[in-house]
């Protein structure tokens, strides 16, 4: 059974993505450079805003451990790498505080929802490929509604419409165009277009200083809705088991996500785009 999704995976998921030879130098370089960023913040910080878990941190928590830290290859660079992000792994996946290395006595977020710049670094290079991957989806999967007219605004959509070609750091990408990614983003942009002027501002200060401000402006011409994610029907009080491995059970959505967050619109932009969703 394991082998057979295995073969599937690199017969028909890696060459979708354009997971191939010609990619791989560049896959496990900007993998590696994303650590060592990663590593740098979780020197100073336990969580990814202060001694407290943010849904950015959930979020990230699904690829970072239930995929890239437990295969044998990336838990190997993690370790290498990056052993504060592995530390992190660590401690997310513990119900109870654990950052008695760090000098924060109590669970918070930072003062006056501050951003540290150490985090800024992480989706600033985030948008070195999910800018140009965007950009790219956004004109193929419009390109594709008008070539199907009959498709109406609001419906279901399959998880890969079409195709899209895109350039990072001079390697050629041809990778499947998702509609779930607008669904997710068109969250965004709708915090954005809902806010006062200031806090508009506020919002495109933050992306511009992660090189995401584009974002803003990548619509499809009609929103198509797409299934509703899974959910275990439990929540994570009742399962007794880390709201991490929560996390990952149900992709990377727990129902943690569905609940009111005390956060800055702002910081809420950038749980987004930490989530990795979008």
């Amino acid at each position: 059974m394991a082998a057979d999704r295995m073969r599937k995976i690199r017969e028909n998921v890696n060459p979708a993505w354009d997971v191939v030879p010609k990619a791989l130098d560049l896959i496990e370089s900007t993998h590696v450079a994303l650590l060592t960023k990663l590593n740098q913040h979780f020197m100073n910080y336990p969580y990814l805003l202060g001694s407290k878990q943010c849904v950015a941190d959930f979020g990230m928590m699904a690829p970072m451990y239930g995929h890239l830290g437990r295969a044998r290859k990336p838990l190997a660079l993690m370790q290498e790498y990056a052993i504060r992000v592995f530390r992190w792994t660590e401690r997310m996946n513990r119900r109870e505080p654990d950052f008695g290395e760090f000098e924060f006595e109590k669970e918070e977020y930072l003062s006056n929802d501050e951003v540290p710049e150490t985090l800024i670094e992480v989706p600033k290079h985030f948008a070195l490929n999910f800018v140009p991957e965007t950009k790219a989806a956004c004109h193929a999967i419009n390109k594709w509604l008008q070539e199907n007219p009959s498709v109406e605004s609001g419906q279901e959509a399959q998880r890969f419409l079409t195709m899209c070609h895109f350039e990072v750091d001079g390697v050629q990408i041809n990778s499947v165009a998702q509609p779930f990614r607008f669904y997710l983003l068109a969250r965004l942009q709708r915090i954005h277009e809902d806010a006062d002027e200031s806090e508009q501002n506020a919002i495109l200060n933050l992306l511009k200083s992660c090189d995401m401000n584009s974002l803003l402006d990548m619509k499809l011409t009609r929103l198509l809705r797409c299934k509703k994610p899974r959910s275990l029907g439990l929540s994570d009080n009742e399962t007794g088991m880390s709201p991490s491995r929560l996390c990952y059970l149900n992709a990377g959505r727990p129902l943690i996500y569905e609940r009111l967050i005390d956060r800055s619109n702002r910081l809420l932009c950038l749980d987004l785009i930490c989530r990795r969703r979008i």
